[in-house]
């Protein structure tokens, strides 16, 4: 039987490690808020536009199947991201933020259940 397993397409939940897995099962609960509505200009190489805050909550299953055994995992994250809005050069419409991301449960890969903070960049054309 063949034992190679190809890594997972699916989107994995913020602050944990992926891996590659058989079944898997996701929910997320998302709130998306203005904060500021600054429209300041900067030298004209970036207009800020809006300044606005996402909270989320993700709760995930997992499954991988063994020879003997099925192992389920269930991995839960809660958090924040703040997020600016704008233009590049006034034309290309741009975000950039940051995401601060807390584990309910111990990452089974890292052994570890630690805020994570990552930094964002979207592009919205």
């Amino acid at each position: 039987k063949n034992k190679y397993r190809f890594n997972t397409q699916t989107q994995f939940i913020r602050g944990y490690e992926d891996f590659s897995n058989d079944q898997a099962s996701w929910q997320r609960i998302a709130y998306h808020m203005p904060l500021f509505y600054p429209d300041v200009g900067i030298n004209g190489l970036y207009f800020l536009n809006r300044i606005r805050s996402r909270l989320f909550f993700e709760n995930a299953d997992y499954q991988l199947v063994g020879r003997t055994r099925k192992l389920n995992i269930n991995y839960q994250t809660v958090g924040t991201e703040i997020i600016l809005d704008g233009k590049v050069l006034n034309v290309l419409p741009i975000s950039i933020g940051m995401r601060i991301s807390q584990p309910l449960k111990k990452d089974l890969i890292t052994s570890k259940k630690s805020p994570g903070i990552e930094f964002l960049v979207e592009q919205l054309f």
